[in-house]
């Protein structure tokens, strides 16, 4: 069974690089960004190469609803994840981001996370 990773901000730039070095490396891949047609293309790009490997959400993780949603969204397609790339590429990244993921992951019962990495373009 492959691991599972979710990288925000994966269709374009560094969290593309990011989402392609897992993917090939046989990590199942959960896609995300604003534009749905990246997060569409994106995913059968991935899908073609390995069946079922990639699921996509198209989200705005700025708003609380919409990472509530995300999260629900791979509790009933995985049920589990192994890693999660917090990839903000925003400099200081978007308001409430971290602190939406905190509320929402950090404090489900229903998702454990194995690993956990924040990073900004600024830090790296």
């Amino acid at each position: 069974m492959s691991k599972k990773v979710l990288v925000t901000g994966s269709t374009r730039g560094i969290g593309r690089g990011i989402i392609e070095k897992f993917h090939s490396e046989n990590w199942d891949v959960c896609i995300t960004g604003r534009d749905e047609d990246q997060v569409k293309n994106l995913q059968h790009e991935f899908n073609q190469v390995r069946e079922s490997s990639a699921i996509g959400i198209c989200v705005d993780l700025e708003k609380k609803s919409e990472t509530i949603r995300l999260f629900e969204h791979i509790v009933k397609v995985w049920g589990t994840l192994d890693c999660l790339v917090l990839n903000i590429g925003k400099g200081n990244g978007p308001k409430g981001l971290d602190s939406n993921f905190q509320s929402v992951f950090f404090t489900s019962g229903n998702l454990r996370c194995h690993q956990h990495t924040s990073c900004t373009v600024a830090k790296l």
